[in-house]
């Protein structure tokens, strides 16, 4: 998952993505578990969170996870 884990970090050093993510109201769920884990990243201070709420949601194409945590 090094791969996801960087993606996120360079995603969320991009102020205007991140505050879009962030201010997400929509209703799809990776979106909101994307959402909540930016908000924690935001508030942690350096500290590590945990991705495996947001690894959860991730389906495919034909709607199946990809990866259970």
């Amino acid at each position: 998952m090094c791969f996801l884990n960087s993606t996120l970090q360079q995603f969320f050093a991009i102020p205007p993505l991140r505050k879009a993510i962030i201010e997400y109201t929509g209703n799809d769920a990776f979106m909101s578990q994307l959402r909540d884990l930016y908000a924690k990243m935001l508030i942690s201070k350096g500290r590590s969170v945990t991705t495996e709420a947001l690894v959860n949601e991730w389906v495919g194409w034909d709607g199946e996870n990809y990866i259970k945590c």
